[in-house]
């Protein structure tokens, strides 16, 4: 049975296609049961409609399509093809020969033409079955690459995970310590500086307080003693000034007495003259020691004013001690409450 219309060889149908000619020798080798093939002489020969079912095979490669898939659709459409009996003389159309550097394909001399069909079709079965298998090795080989890439990969983002988190978790701890450390060294220090300031603080106080009692002790007594010399100097003034006016009056009443007599008498007028003198000079004496004792008990006045104000500054020193008793005694308190909540940092600061 020949073939119709323009026939190929696997050169010509290698460049039709567009692939190499190792990949038409497989798909020929692979599809055999499927395509028109004469063989003339020494090489074979394709028809159109095979050069049609081979740019089928090759739009379902490139769309993605297994083998096992492509031979479902051939055999669905096509059904198994006869090998065509060689004729001998023709030439393929358009007189392509066979290029020097392909492969000739030849018939084995011993092989007996009936055979031949389904030693193609066993040789076929076994390449397709034997590629299947490869695309099958080189799908998983890569799936199992994936996966161990993929595998080490995880890995070793857990590993610099952990690794940083331990190196995180470590900082944090140190800081911390560090942290607390540091506050129980300074309350430590501070609770050492109240302390210190509190002696000292106390130490100035009882300077104080007896400083304050001492003064206050002699400023009483030089009050008392002030208060004693006064009233004995203003008890013998007042006896003397008594006496000088009951004196000055005797004095007055006696001029007067001799000026009467002298008045009365013209001779001793000059005497009564003198005598007025010495009354008025008496007079005026008088009124001299009146002006004194009027300055003195403005002199006693002012001191017992200042007797006064020493015995308020007494009293004000007296509060001030109160009121610096009362804020040590607070002071103290705080310490101790410092102090107690430092020990309970302290233990439960220990492992």
């Amino acid at each position: 049975m020949s073939m119709e219309g323009r026939s190929y060889l696997a050169s010509d149908l290698a460049q039709e296609l567009g692939v190499a000619r190792s990949t038409i020798n497989d798909w020929l080798a692979r599809y055999a049961d499927y395509l028109e093939v004469e063989i003339r002489g020494k090489r074979k020969v394709y028809s159109e409609k095979s050069l049609r079912i081979l740019r089928e095979i090759s739009e379902l490669r490139n769309s993605g399509a297994g083998s096992f898939d492509i031979e479902q659709q051939l055999a669905s459409r096509y059904g198994i093809r006869p090998e065509v009996a060689p004729e001998s003389g023709r030439e393929p159309a358009g007189g392509k020969e066979t290029d020097a550097d392909s492969p000739s394909e030849e018939i084995p001399g011993g092989t007996l033409p009936a055979l031949r069909p389904a030693f193609d079709e066993m040789a076929a079965k076994f390449t397709g079955e034997f590629s299947r298998l490869a695309d099958k090795l080189e799908a998983l080989e890569a799936e199992r690459r994936r996966l161990i890439h993929r595998m080490w990969t995880l890995l070793a983002l857990v590993i610099v995970g952990g690794a940083l988190l331990v190196v995180l978790l470590g900082l944090a701890l140190w800081l911390i310590y560090g942290s607390l450390t540091a506050r129980s060294a300074e309350t430590a220090a501070a609770v050492g500086e109240l302390s210190s300031g509190n002696a000292k603080l106390a130490v100035e106080v009882g300077e104080l307080a007896g400083g304050q009692e001492r003064s206050a002790a002699e400023a009483a007594k030089r009050s008392a003693e002030f208060a004693v010399l006064l009233d004995r100097s203003r008890s013998d003034f007042t006896a003397g000034v008594e006496a000088l006016r009951r004196e000055l009056a005797a004095q007055r009443e006696e001029f007067e007495r001799q000026l009467k007599k002298l008045e009365s008498s013209a001779d001793s007028r000059a005497v009564a003259e003198i005598l007025k003198l010495k009354a008025e000079f008496a007079k005026a004496q008088q009124a001299g020691l009146e002006q004194v004792m009027r300055e003195y008990e403005g002199k006693l006045a002012a001191a017992t004013e200042r007797d006064r104000t020493s015995k308020e500054k007494v009293e004000k020193a007296e509060r001030e001690l109160s009121i610096t008793r009362e804020e040590l005694e607070s002071l103290r308190k705080k310490i101790t409450e410092l102090e107690a909540v430092r020990s309970g940092k302290t233990d439960g600061m220990q492992p």
